[in-house]
């Protein structure tokens, strides 16, 4: 006879486990209000000082950025990943490549871009 596997009784809930479940929904509640009150307070000040019709500027302005750098992900990974699937298909390849690839990934890419400020303006 094949031996079975003990089952496991149903046990009901501690009582210090609804104790915990009651001050989880409390912690839960304070934090909920603490965030609305912050909320509040923050759209007040926002709305005292700037004008509606600039904070509609301001997520349009946000919108175009999003679709700017979305559309330029998508074209770097159209051109990049075939690449860079095309030296990992190829050992000696990417025996060449790779030394290159981690030589360049040591420069931060702010560095390629030219540096402003108002004082090397004049």
């Amino acid at each position: 006879m094949k031996p079975r596997a003990p089952v496991a009784a149903v046990q009901a809930p501690a009582a210090g486990s609804l104790n915990a479940r009651w001050v989880d929904y409390a912690w839960y509640t304070l934090l909920g209000l603490i965030g609305l009150a912050a909320l509040w307070k923050t759209t007040r000040f926002v709305l005292g000082e700037v004008h509606p019709a600039e904070i509609g500027h301001v997520i349009v302005l946000g919108f175009l950025t999003l679709l700017r750098v979305t559309v330029l992900i998508a074209l770097a990974s159209l051109v990049w990943v075939p690449i860079g699937v095309a030296v990992g298909m190829r050992p000696r390849v990417a025996s060449i490549v790779q030394p290159i690839a981690q030589f360049l990934a040591a420069f931060p890419a702010n560095l390629l871009f030219p540096s402003w400020s108002p004082a090397s303006c004049c």
